[in-house]
């Protein structure tokens, strides 16, 4: 995919690593005020028939607006997976079948991933086949969507993967970086954990 989309690749080092992650807190911290909230506080974002109908925006904008003919795939919604408790149960957020073509997801992850999740599932619909490469392509187009929640949901999962990333290379850096994550993006942090973790 980088190859298509004209991305030079290199080694990083910790320094751009750390960068990295300060720059996504930073885009996740200002996001995670935008968002709906319900009474508790946690995100409330639209059904996911709503999502589902945005998630081709994205796609859409990459490949007519920033010229990027690889995302020019099918952009009909996604759908939800049914039995999606037994899904939840194993872990699976979402998969693409690729004999009949359909991009299904898992309606029952928390909102904060379903964005980014419908994305992902999408992109493998486009046949772009590696994980790293679907979550690349999810945070392109979530990136560029006009919904604030498909923005945020991009830049809440960069974070993650950058920290993530950043705990293997440098597990003394993470406190600093951590603790310039604001009160909302927190909660969000901490209710996505809490439901993978059980």
């Amino acid at each position: 995919m980088a190859e298509d989309i004209r991305l030079e690749v290199g080694a990083y080092n910790l320094e751009e690593l750390t960068e990295a992650a300060e720059y996504y807190r930073d885009k996740a911290n200002a996001l995670a005020e935008q968002v709906n909230r319900n009474a508790e506080g946690n995100v409330d974002f639209a059904d996911f028939d709503t999502l589902a109908s945005q998630t081709g925006d994205g796609f859409r904008k990459l490949t007519y607006e920033m010229s990027y003919p690889i995302f020019a795939g099918e952009t009909i919604p996604v759908k939800a997976l049914h039995w999606s408790d037994w899904f939840t149960r194993r872990g699976i957020t979402g998969m693409t079948i690729g004999l009949t073509g359909e991009a299904c997801v898992n309606p029952d992850i928390p909102d904060i991933l379903l964005p980014f999740s419908m994305s992902h599932e999408m992109s493998h619909r486009m046949c772009i086949y590696t994980e790293e490469d679907a979550n690349f392509a999810a945070f392109l187009a979530g990136h560029v969507n006009e919904s604030v929640e498909y923005q945020y949901s991009a830049y809440f999962m960069a974070y993650r993967y950058c920290y993530n990333a950043l705990a293997k290379a440098d597990p003394a850096a993470l406190q600093q970086i951590h603790n310039g994550v604001n009160d909302l993006f927190r909660r969000d942090l901490k209710f996505y954990d809490a439901f993978f973790a059980k």
